[in-house]
């Protein structure tokens, strides 16, 4: 009975923030729609090695680490120059047009 329970109440509420491995890459490949083929099914390979280098019992952590399939795309994006005035920070993303004066003024 509590195994059906649970899928029950995934089925109805979601699994909440737990997104699986299979949920994160299909996210991130429709997020990554917008660049060249070739492009993405790179970083998809990337990605895909990369969980299976971390292994199945380490899926939850990996997608804690890489946070969102959203900001994964947006710094492959930004790798890629498509937002050539944004940069990805460790603090998240930065307008390189207010840098200089940021630099000039403080």
């Amino acid at each position: 009975m509590g195994e059906l329970f649970v899928k029950n109440i995934i089925a109805v509420f979601g699994r909440g923030d737990c997104m699986s491995r299979k949920e994160f890459m299909e996210k991130l490949e429709q997020l990554l729609m917008d660049i060249p083929p070739e492009e993405r099914q790179e970083a998809l390979t990337y990605y895909n090695g990369y969980f299976e280098d971390a292994g199945e019992e380490n899926e939850e952590s990996i997608i804690q680490e890489l946070e969102s399939p959203e900001k994964v795309a947006r710094i492959i994006k930004a790798d890629m120059g498509m937002d050539a005035e944004k940069e990805y920070m460790e603090a998240g993303f930065e307008d390189t047009r207010f840098r200089q004066h940021r630099e000039v003024g403080g």
